[in-house]
């Protein structure tokens, strides 16, 4: 395994009432050298009951499927006035 990701769990209620739980991704994990991992975090999770938390999991195969942000939207360059 060469990478572990960090991820942070936020519990939600969807529409539906049904409880969820969305998860960010805040670092990586590399193996050491020398054992053991080393931990490189992008974000700092907010702590719960006085600690912060995170877990380590593998990470999931990219499918090449791409989430179209609101920007990806094709230029039109006419000017409507």
């Amino acid at each position: 395994m060469n990478r572990l990701d960090a991820l942070v769990g936020r519990k939600y209620t969807d529409n539906s009432g049904a409880e969820k739980t969305a998860w960010t991704r805040i670092g990586v994990a590399f193996p050491s050298k020398t054992g053991g991992w080393v931990v490189q975090l992008d974000a700092i999770p907010a702590p719960q009951d006085g600690s912060f938390r995170f877990i380590l999991k593998e990470p999931r195969p990219y499918e090449g499927k791409k989430t179209p942000a609101p920007n990806d939207a094709p230029l039109d360059d006419e000017i409507p006035f």
